[in-house]
């Protein structure tokens, strides 16, 4: 992990803005090229407005710079949405509201899949100041290869700011969220 890259692109095309940066950074992503299955994980918090969520043009342009590196890999965008389960709704309605379902139409091999429902865990253990614990952690995370956190950097209703550390929290079991 060292010498890592990091890039920073400003414009006004969402989508040309992603694949300029994973371009400048594309060295560091080589891995890709021999993954066998790879997880695309957006987060998708917010019920409404959108702002706070990882926008579908984001998860498009993901797609398109694997396809040059990788044309046959399987993708999977994969979430549990913690928002949702909050306000009892499954992450599928969080896929249609933000239309990341024109995903699996417009790329070959790419599915979408939600965690709500999973019923088999690796147990992973915590080490805190109030104590040890432990999370549930969906088993098909292993079935990933290769994983993309793809969050966006904000602030957060319980810290001052995440910036999308906890991203892969959507493969928690959702009853162990919140811890």
């Amino acid at each position: 992990m060292k010498n890592k890259k990091l890039a920073v692109v400003k414009g006004d095309n969402r989508k040309e803005n992603i694949k300029e940066c994973l371009t400048l950074i594309q060295e560091d992503l080589d891995k890709i090229r021999t993954a066998k299955n790879i997880l695309i994980k957006p987060n998708l918090v917010a019920l409404e407005p959108d702002f706070a969520n990882t926008h579908v043009e984001t998860i498009e342009a993901v797609i398109e710079f694997i396809r040059e590196m990788a044309p046959d890999t399987p993708l999977t965008v994969g979430e549990s949405s913690a928002s949702a389960y909050y306000n009892r709704y499954p992450t599928t309605k969080v896929f249609e509201d933000f239309d990341y379902y024109r995903l699996e139409k417009k790329y070959e091999n790419v599915s979408l899949i939600h965690f709500d429902d999973d019923k088999e865990y690796i147990d992973s253990p915590i080490h805190s100041v109030v104590g040890d614990t432990h999370l549930r952690i969906t088993k098909r995370a292993d079935e990933f290869d290769y994983k993309i956190s793809l969050a966006i950097p904000k602030t957060h209703n319980f810290a001052v700011a995440t910036f999308g550390i906890k991203n892969m929290a959507g493969l928690v079991m959702r009853q162990d969220m919140a811890m």
